[in-house]
């Protein structure tokens, strides 16, 4: 079994050893672990062995920011000396597959914050239970070699970190590198498992090579539409394609094949909204509203789809616009790499529907309003279109959405 943890964006391989190393032959402890990918993996190790728990603060998170969130911006001030460990214990329970009962998680929480995409970040905590849950550990994934497109710090990203790191895989950063880097590493390293958001997987869309060592796609994060996931199987045509729906407040909870998800006992739908009946923090079990609009897509009212964000509709001139509507039929457009649809504010109609379009072929603007005449009503056709190089993402690699 390789050694092999991590292949950062500048090259640098990090062993198992190196981590473990890193990692636990400190002896001082920080509760907010800010940093670049592989210093939030060290953080998280040693809070797990420590049983202490841990904050994550995204990198790009200004002082200000962090000063809203945790009430202080010099994160020195919460370094604690912290006794010896013995790392080649630590490291040999690790090898020999003991690590968990290795463990003594008595206190460990951690605590996360949303992305921040419908205001202020929102703190959210998990236990390891909730953390772990979803994480199969079995002899057929020891030789997984995963592709990390996500950021670290937030909830898909620790996801991940944990289901490669307690099966001893090689993780390799893929988050925020173009796509012929991507392709590269994919075809150097032979990565099996890659796990993003839909926007990262259509900018892999496109490409006339087939990467067959890839035998899992997960996508997560937001709406992922039928059109990407049959692009992305003529590339990678050994891959399963899963489609997962998670938040930061619940992680993973529902998994599809497709785009259809079947309503839960949990779950309930009310004026096309789904809700969640869930404990989150400390509070006591109850309904929360996702904030995320669905429509069913079956007589007996048991499965469902996602059709956007409340937070996305759009109202032009009293006519309600959904922009995943009018993004899934620009995207059926041949020579459409990407597109993301949101208002505009006007003077007389109150908004009007515009639209960013990255294309891969010669496209006109005439080209465009001709195919969509006739597919959408007039009103939901974007009357500013704009062609860009790539489309803005947040820092959880989301396409970010104008508000």
């Amino acid at each position: 079994m390789s050694d092999k943890f991590f292949l950062d964006l500048n090259g640098t391989c990090f062993l198992y050893s190196d981590l473990f190393e890193r990692a636990l032959s400190k002896r001082t402890f920080n509760q907010y672990c800010r940093g670049e990918s592989i210093d939030v993996f060290c953080g998280l190790l040693q809070s797990l062995v420590l049983d202490k728990p841990i904050t994550l603060l995204d990198l790009s998170f200004s002082d200000k920011e962090i000063k809203s969130l945790i009430g202080e911006s010099d994160l020195s001030k919460y370094t604690e000396k912290t006794p010896e460990i013995d790392v080649k214990k630590a490291l040999k329970s690790f090898k020999n597959g003991t690590f968990l009962q290795f463990l003594e998680l008595k206190n460990w929480k951690i605590t996360l914050f949303t992305s921040g995409s419908e205001g202020r970040p929102k703190k959210v905590e998990h236990s390891f239970s909730s953390i772990f849950k979803d994480v199969k550990i079995s002899e057929k994934h020891k030789k997984d070699i995963w592709g990390f497109a996500y950021n670290p710090t937030h909830i898909a990203g620790l996801q991940v970190f944990m289901q490669a790191f307690l099966n001893q895989n090689f993780i390799v950063d893929l988050f925020e590198v173009s796509a012929t880097e991507v392709f590269k590493r994919i075809d150097k390293l032979c990565i099996s498992h890659i796990s993003a958001t839909p926007t990262f997987f259509r900018m892999l869309c496109g490409s006339d090579k087939s990467f067959k060592s890839v035998v899992r796609l997960t996508s997560g994060g937001e709406r992922f539409d039928i059109k990407t996931m049959q692009k992305l199987q003529k590339n990678f045509v050994n891959a399963k394609v899963l489609n997962v729906y998670a938040s930061t407040e619940y992680a993973s909870m529902l998994v599809s094949n497709g785009e259809f998800f079947e309503l839960s006992e949990n779950m309930r739908i009310n004026n096309n909204e789904l809700f969640i009946f869930a404990k989150l923090n400390s509070e006591q079990p109850q309904w929360h509203s996702t904030g995320d609009m669905v429509e069913f897509v079956d007589e007996q009212k048991k499965f469902f789809r996602f059709c956007s964000r409340k937070s996305d509709m759009i109202n032009v001139g009293g006519y309600k616009v959904n922009p995943s509507e009018v993004e899934d039929v620009i995207r059926c457009i041949d020579g459409v790499r990407d597109v993301s649809v949101y208002a505009l504010a006007n003077s007389v109609l109150g908004n009007i529907v515009a639209s960013d379009i990255v294309v891969d072929t010669e496209l006109s603007e005439a080209d465009i309003r001709k195919t969509l005449q006739g597919v959408l009503q007039n009103f939901k056709i974007p009357r500013v279109i704009k062609f860009v190089e790539s489309i803005e993402k947040t820092r959880t690699g989301k396409t970010k959405k104008h508000r």
